[in-house]
């Protein structure tokens, strides 16, 4: 069977050189023999794979255990030199790499490891502009690029026009991945329904902390702020701010104008709100120490002292193994992000663009490397034989175990390998699948362990665009260098006042004293810097 097969007639593809309508696939019928250079063999490149600390249980020898990628160098014949490095040295290793002037070839994930702008990492000759790569070198990613929407490539070029970064494109972009749950036995016993707005919600927590004598109603992240913004969205802001493990601060964009969540009054709200909560014993006291690792969120959820929590779609088989085995009625079920008056829009949610989400982008270090070769394997990965070694791993044959079968109707399936696998859901993919080069994403089966996962992405989205969010804009050096020296101070106000105005240690009645501060330390001139960088990301 083929992938053609596999999508049947859900779709019409695209013409080749044309966008591809809305709905339509995005295709290439570019083909590679195998092994992709008989004539020189031993031709090899090296590459950066940020690698989890928890993945060494399963896999010693790191990224080098990967099935996808051993199939990967059987196939194309190229045995990449992998540099694996830990995720949680990540960020610092290869600011030392960069410094020394000893990157790899091929930096993976960069966009977590790359902050600042990509024009001056170019300039600087610590990446380069990959627009001879696709041009000259790429002819299926090329095809895929063309068929692409003028306001998609937007993001995928700098603001002088560069390459920086080849991203996958995915013609089937998934929705939300972790938001808000709640304990839906526990509604029963209260005789309450899930919560849309945040007067139901306070209900409910109240509820369950008088009626069911739970200790953590809400078990709120150590950051205040979920990565899925999904109590802060409905107050019409943007509250992302992290320092660990990366950096992450509350930029966001309303119809062109650039917005620091912080500094605005809905921001004010969620914290008189979390701040009523922790003081009346909704969020637990110790909130900060133990609810730090989402992998670790798990314990909490399923302890039987909380109601409401954050999570991922891909974990829930996690909080029900841990929650029925203290509770035989654990039961629960995605909330929409809350809003003040129900049905209300917000506009932080998933992005539908094809190039949107979780999705691998590389850049390539400016080294003496063969850019035709490197090419012509990255490509691959973008033609129907390779896409789904990444996306999918190994065929599952009589003579092999793999991760996928072609079913009897010709779809594409999980293989009895994968799904009999004793490595949960978030293992399997870092064990069985190539997802750290880009790809044409095809669509991929939908296996999970428990109906509720089903319904979160739509229940998460039922109410969330994504108009709001900053669009993938970048400082230049002279901006980045400004900002780096003003947003400093800023960033460690934040990081010190956030969680005293959170458990009480700062009375809320000195918020707008701290607001003040924000502005006598410059957060206007940054977000001044941010309009400049969106002004020109919208007229590339």
């Amino acid at each position: 069977s083929s992938a053609e097969e596999a999508e049947g007639s859900e779709a019409e593809p695209a013409e080749e050189g044309e966008p591809a309508a809305e709905g339509g696939l995005i295709t290439t019928s570019k083909t590679y023999d195998l092994p992709l250079f008989p004539d020189d063999p031993d031709w090899t490149f090296s590459m950066w794979v940020s690698f989890s600390d928890n993945a060494s249980n399963y896999m010693p020898n790191q990224y080098a255990d990967n099935k996808a990628f051993v199939k990967a160098c059987e196939m194309t014949g190229v045995n990449v030199d992998l540099l694996c490095v830990s995720t949680s040295s990540n960020s610092e290793q290869f600011q030392l790499r960069v410094a020394s002037n000893d990157l790899p070839d091929v930096i993976t994930n960069v966009a977590q490891l790359w902050t600042g702008s990509y024009d001056s990492a170019i300039e600087d000759d610590v990446f380069i502009d990959l627009t001879e790569l696709v041009e000259n070198y790429m002819p299926a990613y090329k095809e895929c690029y063309d068929q692409l929407p003028e306001s998609v490539k937007l993001d995928l070029h700098t603001d002088e026009g560069r390459f920086p970064k080849l991203i996958s494109i995915n013609n089937y972009p998934s929705g939300a991945t972790e938001g808000m749950f709640v304990r839906t036995d526990y509604l029963e016993k209260v005789g309450l329904d899930v919560p849309k707005t945040y007067d139901q919600l306070d209900e409910v927590l109240y509820a369950f902390q008088s009626e069911l004598g739970l200790s953590e109603s809400l078990m709120a992240v150590a950051g205040l702020v979920h990565t899925s913004n999904a109590l802060v969205s409905g107050l019409g802001v943007w509250g992302g701010f992290s320092t660990f493990p990366f950096n992450s601060d509350p930029y966001y964009c309303v119809d062109g104008e650039v917005k620091y969540g912080i500094i605005e009054p809905g921001y004010k709200e969620y914290m008189e709100m979390f701040h009523k909560w922790y003081a009346d014993g909704i969020i637990s006291p110790d909130f900060i120490s133990k609810n730090q690792n989402p992998m670790d969120f798990a314990g909490t959820i399923g302890s039987g002292n909380t109601g409401v929590f954050f999570g991922e779609t891909n974990m829930v088989p996690s909080y029900y193994a841990v929650g029925q085995s203290n509770d035989p009625d654990f039961e629960i079920a995605p909330v929409a992000p809350i809003t003040k008056t129900e049905g209300e829009a917000t506009h932080f949610g998933t992005s539908k663009s094809p190039i949107s989400g979780r999705l691998a982008g590389i850049s390539v270090a400016a080294n003496d490397i063969d850019l035709e070769k490197l090419g012509t394997y990255l490509d691959f990965f973008f033609t129907e034989e390779g896409a789904l070694l990444s996306a999918m791993g190994v065929e599952e044959t009589a003579d092999q175990e793999g991760s996928y079968i072609w079913d009897e109707n010709g779809e594409l399936a999980y293989s009895d390998t994968w799904n009999n696998s004793e490595l949960n859901e978030m293992e399997k993919p870092t064990f069985w699948i190539y997802s750290c080069v880009p790809m044409l994403c095809p669509k991929t089966p939908t296996t999970y362990s428990y109906d509720v996962q089903y319904t979160c992405a739509d229940v998460w989205d039922e109410n969330a665009d994504d108009s709001w969010k900053l669009p993938d804009v970048s400082l230049n050096a002279d901006e980045q260098y400004e900002c780096d020296a003003i947003y400093a101070d800023i960033r460690t106000l934040v990081e010190e006042n956030l969680t005293k105005f959170a458990v009480g240690d700062r009375d809320m009645a000195e918020w707008d004293d701290f607001i003040d501060q924000l502005y006598e330390l410059g957060i206007e001139d940054c977000i001044a810097l941010y309009q400049n960088a969106v002004d020109r990301y919208y007229a590339r």
